[in-house]
């Protein structure tokens, strides 16, 4: 007979991982059931991971912001190098964009002193190559690269020497309810656990389906990205990450290269994502327009999903009517930047306790990131 454990994560991406690891921290036993081969194949390893205050709502912001000491000041062992590298982040506007651009300055000045709206000389010492045409920038120093392999692995190592088992290729085919434990059966077998914890993105509303539980609207949707080669002589190392104010693209170095996006975000059903041609154009094209660089060839090309609830906030918390089934879905676009906050939090409820300290002075919620916001309006 399998052992029952405290917690069974469907998902070992980075929120199922890292909230694995925060479990067993609190002396709960976990397993992970992962449908792939490894972990982070999906979403968590095609994140073009950035650590930036500006991007998501007040509830993103808050979480992020939580996250920032683990960042800095991982646990002893966690891993080799620093986990942020430094960089920086420039939301460009030209005059009719000015307002949008007020409104982020405005919402991430209340809680980052040292952000700035800044001029067009500003924006044009930054990038240089940058077509006329840019009236204004938020500047904001803070944001920062995630070493996005690093964060995984660590949670992973840290996870397994507190005796978290990973179980890959076991896709979940039923959840079923048995007295106070759930049965939960995969390709690999049969696993037992006191409770569900719905790590499984874009999957998650399916996983919801097989344990009777209520839908909460997760929208997965695809985002692009590809790798161009700069032309020779051209310093991209000295970019900040850019962005357009209202996110139509960004762009950022990329060891020698560039990366590109055009922040694209295209309705999908959950599976396994890729590029099309037509996206990747158009993110080179919107690239071009804006700068004064000619893409010549393209080395990498991928798409993964992001999956949002309605309100784009994400969804953690206790199913309100099926007993023991927990979510932990809809983080976005912002999953990597919020997880270690997030996973501390979700890791907290789970075991019955309330929102740290640490995060309730950024204004944190239980109740903005319930899936009972959805669940009793149905």
């Amino acid at each position: 007979m399998t052992q029952c454990v405290d917690f069974i994560v469907v998902g070992s991406g980075m929120a199922g991982a890292s909230v694995a690891y925060e479990l067993s921290e609190r002396g709960a036993s976990v397993t992970v059931l992962e449908a792939e081969e490894y972990a982070g194949y999906h979403t968590t390893g095609r994140s073009a991971a950035f650590y930036m205050v500006g991007y998501g709502n007040d509830v993103v912001r808050g979480i992020t912001l939580s996250s920032e000491d683990f960042y800095n000041n991982p646990p002893v062992g966690f891993c080799n190098y620093p986990l942020l590298k430094p960089l920086g982040a420039m939301y460009i506007a030209k005059s009719e964009q000015l307002p949008q651009l007020s409104a982020v300055h405005h919402q991430v000045s209340q809680v980052l002193g040292n952000v700035a709206l800044v001029d067009e000389a500003f924006v044009y010492d930054k990038v240089p190559e940058l077509k006329p045409g840019i009236d204004a920038g938020f500047w904001e120093p803070n944001s920062r690269e995630i070493d996005v392999a690093s964060l995984l692995e660590g949670y992973i190592k840290l996870a397994k020497r507190s005796g978290v088992a990973f179980v890959y290729n076991a896709g979940v085919t039923g959840l079923d309810r048995e007295g106070e434990q759930w049965r939960v059966e995969t390709a690999k077998g049969a696993y037992i656990g006191k409770n569900i914890v719905n790590a499984a993105g874009a999957w998650g509303d399916k996983l919801c389906a097989m344990a009777g539980a209520q839908p909460v609207g997760l929208e997965p949707k695809k985002r692009t990205v590809c790798i161009a080669k700069a032309p020779e002589g051209l310093e991209v190392h000295r970019w900040p990450l850019t962005i357009d104010i209202d996110e139509t693209f960004y762009f950022k170095p990329e060891s020698g290269n560039i990366l590109i996006t055009p922040a694209d975000e295209t309705p999908s059903e959950p599976m396994d994502a890729y590029p099309d041609d037509i996206d990747v154009a158009i993110g080179v094209a919107r690239f071009e327009e804006a700068m004064d660089v000619k893409v010549t060839t393209l080395k990498r090309q991928w798409a993964g999903l992001r999956t949002f609830a309605p309100d784009r906030s994400p969804v953690v918390g206790y199913d309100t009517s099926v007993t023991g089934f927990f979510w932990l879905t809809g983080q976005g676009g912002y999953g990597i930047q919020m997880a270690p906050a997030l996973a501390k939090l979700a890791a907290s409820l789970a075991l019955g306790g309330g929102v740290p300290d640490s995060m309730k002075k950024y204004d944190v919620s239980a109740e903005a990131i319930s899936p009972a916001r959805y669940q009793l309006l149905k």
